[in-house]
């Protein structure tokens, strides 16, 4: 800005000093504002969805959303890095099938169950985390982990209770006779699984990817759950 000439310079593009001194910032955000990051490839980045990836992991514990800009018209060649939408992914609650306790005394922390989390370095988590602010929700935990079959074990001992997804929900088919899966309380929200691919990544190759795993989420996971949990039919299905 000038400001004595009122007036701005405008430099196309994203210019910024980089992720550190914007983590930095970050940290020193006001707690009482929803905060998000946009984040746009280096015209000469070599792998941009790593280093997408990477700015992610160092700044996201201090974002509640982020957007990955793949059409800016002033970054060479950055359109070509495109997506392909697979799966809609609903969190969900997953208690111990013996407690005592409801869905709601669980979410709202009226039981003596502890909150396993995923590891608050995993994007999913943070969006959890995120999700759980924006409806006042405030759990206490003294476990986290970035193993989801390990989280599942520790709610099929009766050790606390998680929030996951259906997909990962559905892997761990030797402690569901222990654990039950539940609509979040209020407000759903989901996550969105993807194909990435580079320009020269082959579309005949990405065709039957795409179909193989499209055949095999439906075979394994969105058939038997939408029959063992029918509320999941509107939620828990493949993007077309």
């Amino acid at each position: 800005r000038l400001t004595e000439d009122r007036a701005a310079i405008n430099r196309f593009g994203f210019n910024n000093q980089g992720m550190e001194p914007i983590a930095t910032r970050l940290a020193q955000r006001p707690r009482d504002a929803v905060i998000g990051l946009n984040l746009g490839a280096n015209k000469d980045s070599e792998d941009r969805a790593a280093d997408f990836a990477k700015v992610l992991t160092y700044c996201g514990a201090h974002l509640d959303f982020a957007t990955v800009n793949v059409s800016s018209p002033n970054t060479e060649r950055l359109r070509d890095l495109q997506d392909r939408r697979l799966l809609r992914d609903p969190f969900v609650v997953v208690l111990p099938r013996a407690t005592e306790y409801s869905l709601a005394d669980v979410v709202e922390g009226r039981s003596t169950l502890q909150f396993l989390r995923f590891s608050s370095n995993q994007i999913m988590a943070r969006q959890i985390e995120a999700h759980l602010r924006r409806i006042g929700v405030t759990s206490s935990h003294r476990f986290e982990c970035s193993n989801d079959q390990t989280l599942m074990a520790m709610v099929a001992a009766g050790a606390g209770w998680t929030i996951t997804t259906p997909l990962l929900y559905s892997r761990a088919k030797r402690f569901q006779p222990r654990i039950q899966m539940h609509r979040f309380p209020g407000k759903s929200f989901s996550r969105s699984l993807a194909i990435v691919s580079t320009p020269d990544c082959s579309n005949s190759i990405l065709d039957l990817v795409e179909s193989r795993i499209r055949t095999l989420m439906t075979e394994h996971a969105i058939n038997p759950l939408h029959k063992e949990a029918p509320w999941l039919r509107d939620s828990f299905v493949l993007i077309n």
